[in-house]
């Protein structure tokens, strides 16, 4: 199952699915009436000239089931590059429907 599973860096027309995630992500987290993105600030944000953030999307037999949302960072203390994973999230179904994510 594990090889029907693509990881896509999201492009400027997967802002509404974007949002959609955000919106899920904060429903399971009991949040949903704190978020105030939207598709404009997403695009902005995001895809814009001057963004600050990344998102890849993640497949399951081509339809999208999960997002993840990171920005690089830098470590003064190390003196080396990072990367922070703000938001990552997979739809609860793809747990309960069988799909395992099992160590290759």
């Amino acid at each position: 199952m594990l090889s029907e599973f693509i990881i896509k860096c999201a492009e400027p027309k997967d802002k509404g699915l974007i949002l959609d995630f955000i919106k899920k992500l904060a429903e399971y987290e009991k949040l949903l009436d704190t978020v105030e993105a939207t598709e404009e600030l997403i695009e902005e944000h995001v895809f814009g000239k001057n963004a600050v953030t990344e998102c890849v999307i993640g497949y399951y037999k081509d339809i999208p089931v999960g997002f993840a949302l990171f920005f690089r960072n830098f470590s003064t203390f190390k003196g080396k590059p990072g990367l922070y994973l703000e938001d990552l999230f997979v739809l609860p179904e793809m747990f309960t429907s069988g799909f395992t994510m099992n160590p290759v």
